[in-house]
């Protein structure tokens, strides 16, 4: 759904978190088990909203670790 590269550009950073695709597929499953809407296809309006929502998401997941630890995900 996002790539690194995404996230590199939205954060302006030169590197990715290593776990990036495990951290993706967390902050997509904790994103789809809150909104009550289908995830948005990349011709929707909102979709670019959603992007930016996941790579947050991932960054949140990033910074605190010791939260996925804790859930045993």
């Amino acid at each position: 759904m996002v790539t690194s590269q995404d996230y590199r550009l939205y954060f302006g950073v030169n590197t990715t978190p290593s776990n990036f695709k495990r951290l993706e597929y967390i902050s997509l499953s904790t994103i789809k088990s809150i909104i009550t809407r289908p995830v948005p296809k990349e011709s929707d309006s909102c979709y670019k909203d959603f992007k930016n929502a996941l790579l947050e998401q991932i960054n949140y997941y990033d910074l605190n670790s010791d939260l996925i630890d804790s859930t045993g995900n």
